[in-house]
């Protein structure tokens, strides 16, 4: 049996650069309002956003300019205060 992945939409801020800050993302039926962006970095394939959300979770948004694509990759927050991301990124086109 094939499981639906979650889509994810970002909204996002572009003043100089495209997708220059993400503000909120639509993921598994909810709308998720980014409160910080606690890192941002470049690779050569992509751009990424470690977010939090104001439903207290902790993600990683990557856009893939190439394709026109964005992953989400949630995090967890283990008691030592070390994330642990689950190494598994969902992949939406670009709407």
């Amino acid at each position: 049996m094939n499981t639906p992945v979650p889509t994810v939409e970002v909204h996002f801020r572009s003043e100089s650069r495209y997708a220059e800050r993400p503000t909120a993302f639509r993921w598994g039926g909810r709308r998720i309002a980014v409160l910080r962006v606690v890192a941002q970095g470049r690779t050569p394939s992509h751009l990424f956003f470690d977010v939090v959300g104001d439903d207290g979770g902790l993600y990683r948004l990557a856009y893939h300019p190439l394709s026109q694509t964005w992953d989400i990759t949630p995090h967890t927050i283990s008691p030592g205060g070390k994330t642990d991301d689950h190494r598994h990124p969902q992949r939406n086109q670009r709407q």
